[in-house]
C-alpha cells in the first residue's frame, strides 16, 4: 500500500468513526469492508462522508459519479477500497 493510500485510508477511517461514534476500533474498517452491508451506512451517511472529505481540501468529490460507476457495474454497494480508488483519482494525496 502506498503512503498516499495509507493516508487516505486513515482519514476515511477517522471520518467513518466520527459518523458512528459507537465503533470503538477504526482499525476494524478495512478496504474490503462494504459501506452498507458491513458498516451499516445509509445513503445520507455516505453523502456526509463525501462532504467531510471535500471540505478540508475545497475539492468536489462528485460522489454521484462514483455511484454511477457502481451502477454501471451492477453493484448496489461498494467497499472502502473502491471508495479509496475513487478518492485517489482526485490527486489530492
Amino acid at each position: 500500500m502506498t503512503a498516499n493510500r495509507e493516508l487516505a485510508l486513515a482519514e476515511v477511517r477517522q471520518l467513518l468513526t466520527r459518523l458512528h461514534p459507537t465503533w470503538e476500533n477504526s482499525d476494524a474498517i478495512s478496504e474490503t469492508s462494504y459501506l452498507q452491508a458491513d458498516l451499516g451506512l445509509q445513503s445520507l451517511d455516505i453523502m456526509i462522508l463525501g462532504s467531510s472529505i471535500e471540505l478540508p481540501y475545497e475539492q468536489q468529490l462528485r460522489l454521484m459519479d462514483f455511484f454511477v460507476e457502481m451502477a454501471n457495474r451492477g453493484q448496489s454497494d461498494a467497499t472502502v477500497g473502491e471508495l479509496l480508488d475513487f478518492i485517489l483519482k482526485m490527486e489530492r494525496w
